[in-house]
């Protein structure tokens, strides 16, 4: 019995050993799947975070996912210019497929041959910080203007939600150097400027600029605090991203503690007067760029960069995509000046 003892306390110690150097649930699968020799280990961590039978959170982000603008294929199949090119290879497949996306974050990206959506690994690396809401990026994010966004775990929406044109780069650098500004159908602001929006920067000013909104000063405003705080199903909130679907709109989001709380929103159209006007202004400039020979599709030269930088910020605000709630004071003023500059202006091409 004496000799049996020690040897239960060696071969303990040794099990000990090998249990200390076993891989988890990551390598196990990246490693061990074509191993002749099976073992088996239960890691609770990972059955209680992602592979248990009995949770349906990652299931349920699915579902709202597929039901987001993330998951469309159009990001990736997207027809520029009638040419026949996908997006993968004109517009920078950082921002258009997933496996693009993670690369850029490191190095400089070519064309994907077979890329995927922008999906759940785009955005969270849960097998590499074991964190099942991890991200990728944390960092603040320069705009194109070099205005910084730092709003916590919205930066890393802010990579691909900006401008990827400047005011500069559209408008004033073309007057001086040829005087006049080459405009085409999809000119002006990425279309997915919200970054540029939320920060009050990025449209064309006239003078001292416009100011912000609530949304821009308010602690905490960002788009995790809006867009996915809430879920209402699969088609508003959550990983939908998605604010108004059918009619209805996600105000629950904004009647949380810090927000509207104390004056609780039944619609968008609540917030303000000046939100109440936006969408009735907007069509004012549409009208008044008609009349300037500036339709929505325009396609020519403009040799006055007041005028040119007008259609800019219809586009600007257009291409934000919120009528006006990302930053109303912002959107509202350039909407404004606008204005107040072609009730002056007389010729694309004076």
């Amino acid at each position: 019995m004496k000799r049996i003892i020690p040897a239960m306390i060696m071969a303990l110690g040794a099990l000990i050993a090998v249990l200390a150097v076993l891989p988890g649930c990551d390598d196990l699968i990246t490693q061990y799947n074509y191993d002749t020799t099976f073992i088996t280990i239960q890691d609770s961590t990972c059955v209680a975070a992602c592979h248990s039978d009995a949770n349906m959170d990652m299931l349920i982000a699915i579902r709202q996912w597929e039901h987001s603008r993330h998951s469309s294929d159009s990001l990736i199949d997207f027809d520029e210019f009638g040419l026949g090119l996908e997006n993968t290879k004109t517009c920078g497949p950082q921002c258009h497929n997933q496996e693009g996306f993670i690369t850029s974050l490191q190095s400089s990206v070519d064309e994907i041959e077979f890329p995927l959506e922008i999906g759940c690994f785009s955005c969270h690396a849960p097998h590499t910080y074991w964190e099942l809401d991890s991200l990728r990026y944390y960092d603040p994010v320069v705009l194109a203007d070099g205005f910084t966004y730092n709003r916590g775990n919205s930066n890393i929406c802010a990579l691909c939600h900006q401008a990827t044109a400047t005011v500069a780069s559209a408008i004033t650098d073309q007057i001086d150097l040829l005087d006049s500004v080459t405009i085409y159908p999809s000119w002006a602001a990425h279309a997915s400027n919200q970054a540029d929006m939320m920060m009050g920067t990025g449209g064309y000013e006239y003078g001292a600029g416009p100011g912000n909104s609530a949304h821009y000063n308010a602690s905490g405003s960002n788009c995790v605090k809006c867009h996915m705080n809430v879920a209402i199903g699969f088609e508003l909130g959550g990983h939908s991203f998605t604010m108004e679907s059918d009619g209805d709109q996600l105000v629950e989001a904004c009647n949380v503690s810090g927000c509207h709380i104390g004056s609780p929103l039944t619609g968008f159209t609540d917030v303000s007067a000046d939100q109440t006007s936006f969408i009735d202004s907007l069509s004012i400039l549409h009208t008044a760029l008609e009349t300037k020979g500036i339709t929505d599709d325009y396609a020519g030269k403009i040799g006055d960069a007041g005028l040119a930088g007008a259609l800019y910020n219809y586009r600007f605000i257009i291409n934000d995509g919120s009528n006006g709630v990302h930053n109303t004071d912002y959107a509202l003023g350039l909407i404004r000046e606008s204005l107040i500059y072609l009730d002056t202006a007389t010729s694309l091409n004076p």
